[in-house]
């Protein structure tokens, strides 16, 4: 009932994650005769061409004319996928990269700076600017700090402990826990509502902990069913 009354907008990672499978399938395999660097290069310029769809989208026109294409979604995060096709198939030197106190240095204080910049709404007037910044330049900065931290802090991840093992066994289990959640999750809309009128630190903490509380106590229902 769930799926035939929301569908993609429940589960529209399901779709576009179907699409760029089809979509890597048919560069990849339609490509053969081309070399690795240039099948890499059309990855990169068809994702380019999508992300500026998507940045138009928000202003201009609308993608979703047929939902269960999820075309806005699959715009917007179809540079995310290919940005780690790309890292992957150079690891030795993404891994050499992301080692280099320079370039760490200056990821985290980019990162600091457009959050600033977003979060205070700086740049609004230039509407299609601050979509790009917000949903495009954060995210970037953002995971590759985030992988910057996680590779730091690997040997955590080398090692048996419970951690690592707990850590690796839910990472196997991310499409599941995905795929089940939305049965699980409480409607809080009427307390958001109220809770969102009110700004100020105190009430970022209880929200923040009440996000935290429910998602792991929803990841472990997943888990369990």
């Amino acid at each position: 009932m769930l799926y035939r009354s929301k569908g993609p907008r429940c589960y529209w990672f399901t779709f576009v994650l179907f699409y760029i499978f089809v979509f890597f399938y048919i560069i990849q395999f339609g490509g053969k005769t081309l070399s690795k660097l240039t099948r890499e290069f059309v990855f990169l310029f068809i994702s380019l061409i999508c992300l500026l769809l998507y940045i138009g989208g928000t202003k201009f026109y609308h993608l979703d004319i047929i939902p269960i294409l999820c075309l806005s979604n699959f715009c917007r995060y179809l540079w995310y996928f290919v940005l780690g096709h790309i890292c992957r198939s150079h690891s030795k030197q993404f891994e050499k990269f992301i080692s280099n106190d320079i370039v760490k240095g200056i990821a985290i204080l980019l990162f600091v700076l457009v959050f600033t910049i977003t979060w205070k709404k700086s740049l609004i007037q230039y509407s299609l600017v601050h979509v790009w910044m917000q949903d495009y330049l954060l995210w970037d900065l953002g995971t590759f700090v985030v992988i910057m931290l996680f590779y730091h802090n690997r040997s955590l991840f080398d090692s048996q402990s419970l951690y690592s093992r707990l850590s690796s066994f839910i990472g196997k289990r991310t499409l599941d826990i995905y795929l089940i959640h939305w049965f699980f999750i409480p409607d809080l809309t009427k307390w958001y509502q109220n809770v969102s009128d009110t700004v100020g630190l105190a009430n970022t903490i209880i929200e923040l902990t009440l996000v935290i509380t429910i998602s792991i106590l929803i990841m472990t229902l997943c888990l369990l069913v």
